[in-house]
């Protein structure tokens, strides 16, 4: 973990693998956030808590903590997407899937919606919730794999749908440029469910490729309607 140089403690995490481009990032806030909390070496170690005045932990302090800091990643996620290019109809539904207020199977269960099946209607293998119809599902992981082949990256995309949409961005470019591109995230979720509702409507095919061609044609579509410049071409 570290070493003593003199009356200096100098950090040396040891990783069992090599870092994923996008939890670069993280690991440079937490290399920064440690380096400012080093150990002192005639000093004996001790505990405080940070979330109560007096520094004493209690369940309230907890639970008062959590809920900032899910509101603040809230507050967060929404600022970003209210900010994306695209109808209004979609953005609305792409808060619905952050907030997970689809109607997936699971989540109609939890209503009390009687079901007799409650698997992936693509898979047919996992139940049906927005994690794995989103970003879980082969089908789903297939589309995202090649958007990012469409713009030569190369990562490993989270199943938590706040936490995906924070990811999807490019690195090097600009905020303006992300609020562009941000608009593909909208529509491929978009598509995503209007293919899964036109399998169990109209028994349509499960055809991947289709998707995310929708997904591209859908994202230029808006950009044009809101009469925005494209920063970037599209090929189809």
């Amino acid at each position: 973990m570290g070493v003593w140089n003199g009356d200096q403690w100098i950090w040396k995490l040891l990783w069992r693998r090599e870092w994923f481009e996008w939890e670069k990032p993280m690991v440079t806030t937490l290399l920064h956030n440690i380096q400012r909390n080093s150990p002192y070496k005639e000093r004996e170690d001790e505990w405080f808590w940070k979330g109560e005045d007096k520094q004493v932990y209690s369940v309230k302090s907890t639970y008062k903590t959590l809920q900032n800091g899910d509101i603040r990643q809230e507050n967060a996620v929404f600022g970003l997407l209210w900010k994306v290019k695209a109808l209004p109809t979609t953005q609305f539904f792409a808060w619905r899937v952050i907030s997970n207020r689809v109607a997936t199977y699971d989540n109609l269960q939890r209503r009390g919606v009687l079901l007799s099946n409650n698997n992936c209607v693509r898979c047919e293998i996992n139940v049906e919730s927005v994690s794995h119809l989103f970003f879980g599902c082969k089908v789903a992981a297939y589309v995202w794999k090649e958007c990012d082949l469409w713009v030569g990256l190369s990562s490993v995309h989270h199943n938590i749908a706040a936490s995906n949409f924070i990811q999807f961005e490019l690195q090097g470019t600009n905020k303006n440029y992300n609020i562009l591109w941000r608009c593909m995230w909208v529509a491929i979720i978009w598509c995503i469910w209007n293919q899964r509702n036109n399998i169990i409507f109209r028994n349509a095919r499960v055809v991947a490729d289709e998707v995310f061609t929708l997904a591209q044609l859908k994202s230029w579509s808006w950009i044009v309607y809101k009469n925005l410049k494209a920063l970037f071409s599209y090929s189809y």
